[in-house]
This record gives C-alpha cells, sequence and structure tokens, in this order.
C-alpha cells in the first residue's frame, strides 16, 4: 500500500485534488499546503513519493551526494517512478466517488503531473508549479485536453 495523507472533505466527496510535493518533501510537510484546496464536496490526497516520507529508502541521501548533472537526472528518475502510480490515486479518488480528479504538482511532483500527460491521462485537470515538462512531448500538450496550468 502506497503512503498517502488524505484531507476528507465534510460532505458528499465530488472531486479530489492530488497533491504532490517536490523534492526531499514529503506528504506530511504538504498537509498545511492541501488544507487550502479542501473544502466540503472536495478532498486533497497528499501521497509520498517513492523514497520520501514513509516511504524513504535511503535514496534521499545517496542522490545529495551525487554530482548536479547526475543528482538531477536521479531526480527525475524518481518522478517516472511516481507517474506510475497517479493513475492508481486517481481510480482510488473516483472508487470514493469523486467525479473530477485533478492533479497538483510542486517541483519535481510538477514534472509527475506533467508526465501523466504522456500516457492515457487519468485527471480532468493538471496544474503544475515550478516544473518543465520534461516527462512528457510538450508539442502533445494542450492547455484545454485535460486543462493544463504551467507556473514559474
Amino acid at each position: 500500500m502506497l503512503a498517502v495523507e488524505r484531507l476528507s472533505c465534510t460532505e458528499t466527496l465530488k472531486a479530489s485534488v492530488i497533491l504532490l510535493h517536490g523534492y526531499a518533501a514529503s506528504a506530511a510537510i504538504q498537509r498545511g499546503d492541501g488544507q487550502a484546496f479542501v473544502s466540503s464536496d472536495i478532498e486533497v490526497v497528499i501521497p509520498d513519493a517513492p523514497g520520501h516520507g514513509l516511504r524513504e529508502d535511503g535514496r534521499i541521501g545517496y542522490i545529495a551526494s551525487l554530482g548536479d548533472e547526475q543528482r538531477v537526472t536521479a531526480i527525475v528518475d524518481l518522478a517516472r517512478e511516481w507517474v506510475e502510480e497517479l493513475a492508481d490515486h486517481a481510480a482510488a479518488c473516483r472508487e470514493r466517488g469523486a467525479a473530477r480528479v485533478g492533479v497538483v504538482g510542486i517541483s519535481m511532483g510538477g514534472f509527475a503531473a506533467l508526465g501523466a500527460l504522456s500516457q492515457d491521462c487519468a485527471f480532468d485537470a493538471v496544474a503544475a508549479v515550478l516544473a518543465a515538462p520534461t516527462l512528457v512531448d510538450p508539442g502533445a500538450m494542450s492547455a484545454s485536453t485535460p486543462p493544463v496550468m504551467l507556473g514559474l
């Protein structure tokens, strides 16, 4: 089972926001940011990235010891690994009753959020902050299908 911080809504669930943290952060660290998205009918799900938070396995320390170029490659590889899990998170939200599911990613999480566009996208909206479309063909990105927001 993947480690997830879930901030529940107070009424019938209509939508879910999956919030993806940055490198060397965790779901627990993003709890306060996630709270801003919660409403009476919107939940927030904050999964720990591979090797992060409750899934810590020594990778962060190892990656920190690498040179700049190798470190960037290793962080992008973590984001790529996380992309493989995102459809399962979206499916779990829909099973709980969410009619719409969006993903918001920060930094490494933003790389993963945009990476979700490289396959059959499980999301109704994608937002990425401080991230580049490294894991998806930028030419295939559209501002409307699903809606995509990029922020610097």
